[in-house]
């Protein structure tokens, strides 16, 4: 469940033209959905 999340979040994320992705995330929102993503990544390698 957690990775269909994850997998459209970045989508949406992506599809994003560069200024709403500023005004919609701030930095701090960035660093943690990363950082989610980077943890969510190694649990799927395990």
């Amino acid at each position: 469940m957690m990775h269909e999340y994850l997998v459209g979040e970045m989508r949406l994320y992506e599809e994003m033209p560069l200024g709403d992705r500023r005004s919609h995330q701030t930095e701090e929102d960035m660093v943690m959905s990363h950082v989610a993503l980077k943890y969510f990544c190694q649990e799927v390698a395990l």
